[in-house]
């Protein structure tokens, strides 16, 4: 599942298949919107963490849980890497994926 970030931390683009995993269109995943699939317990971590990552403009993983479009959760690692263009580097946003893990926590 790929989406992407403007240089304020909205998201732009979620792929078809992030829609298909949740059973949302891409206009509800857009600007913070996505965050309504993200497990209430981990909404506030997802949110505290991401905003400290884009403040540095840095690289990262996160691992939380997304509902699917059947409404039960599965744990994600989504990771982004920043972008940067003229003029300048001029920070863009990032671009990144989430994939769901194939294997189970103990």
């Amino acid at each position: 599942m790929i989406f992407v970030t403007n240089a304020e931390g909205e998201v732009t683009y979620v792929s078809p298949e992030w829609c298909a995993f949740t059973g949302r269109d891409e206009a509800s995943g857009a600007s913070h919107g996505w965050l309504n699939s993200v497990h209430p317990e981990d909404r506030e971590i997802a949110i505290s963490f991401l905003s400290s990552v884009h403040a540095e403009q840095m690289e990262y993983t996160f691992r939380h849980r997304l509902r699917r479009a059947d409404g039960s959760y599965a744990w994600v690692v989504g990771g982004a890497i920043p972008s940067f263009g003229p003029p300048g580097r001029t920070f863009l946003g990032y671009f990144g994926v989430a994939n769901r893990n194939r294997f189970k926590w103990l």
